[in-house]
């Protein structure tokens, strides 16, 4: 019985670094594959592999299968949220939406924000950005810059430049 449980626990190991790899080489393919034949053998996973395939569909832009990765979680991390918001921002916003939890980190409005920026849903995005500030969550970067974006799309040029004003007062 022991010798099992070993053997399953390297199992287990070989498919984690195996995901990692799917993940850095944009694999999502192998990355579904795994996940489903260790389902079938029933092997106990964790979280961190989930994060990995959802990683690796992110990369190939398969919001779809990331969906699907995502529902089999029973407890799904907050990485594995923004994992599967950003694989779902490259192409369909409404379900990066859907997803933002009421608990939402400034990564998962951030990856929401980019989405609806990406698809010229701007009244969204600046929505979803005093979301985020009412919520007094820091603001990074790259959000900034979304908002910027935005901003423009919205023809709102006073806009843009309060946040390069406030990027620059920020020290960003």
């Amino acid at each position: 019985m022991e010798k099992k449980q070993t053997e399953r626990g390297f199992k287990a190991i070989a498919c984690g670094a195996t995901l990692g790899a799917c993940e850095v080489s944009s694999q999502w393919l192998p990355a579904t594959q795994l996940l489903a034949r260790c389902a079938a053998e029933m092997l106990r996973l964790d979280v961190l592999c989930f994060n990995m395939a959802l990683g690796a569909c992110e990369k190939s832009y398969q919001w779809r299968e990331a969906l699907g990765i995502f529902a089999a979680l029973d407890a799904p991390s907050a990485s594995s949220v923004n994992g599967a918001v950003a694989a779902l921002a490259s192409t369909a916003w409404r379900q990066a939406l859907e997803l933002l939890p009421s608990e939402a980190n400034a990564l998962s409005y951030g990856a929401c924000i980019g989405a609806c920026v990406k698809a010229v849903q701007w009244q969204l995005a600046l929505g979803l950005f005093q979301e985020l500030r009412a919520a007094a969550s820091a603001v990074d970067l790259v959000t900034r810059s979304l908002v910027m974006g935005a901003y423009q799309q919205a023809g709102d040029h006073h806009g843009a430049c309060w946040q390069l004003h406030r990027m620059q007062r920020d020290g960003a």
